[in-house]
């Protein structure tokens, strides 16, 4: 049996830590919502950069990646 259910936005990631600094800045009222709604809009992209770069990292790594197996434990194969 196969159940599908609605993926479920996450756009309000990090809400509370958000509300809290906010309210530790003196935030109150529409301020308030209007830096909550302004910071909230910024998540996603702030987000979607982290990844490109860390898929930027791990391509060069790949590109560049050698292998030290062989360096460490020598190319003597085992014979049977």
């Amino acid at each position: 049996m196969i159940i599908l259910t609605p993926v479920k936005k996450d756009e309000l990631a990090f809400s509370e830590e958000i509300l809290a600094d906010l309210v530790d800045q003196s935030y109150a009222g529409e301020k308030l919502l209007s830096e909550f709604k302004k910071i909230t809009h910024q998540i996603r992209p702030a987000i979607e950069k982290m990844i490109e770069e860390a898929d930027a990292l791990a391509k060069a790594s790949s590109d560049n990646y050698i292998d030290p197996t062989d360096a460490i434990f020598g190319t003597d194969e085992l014979e049977s």
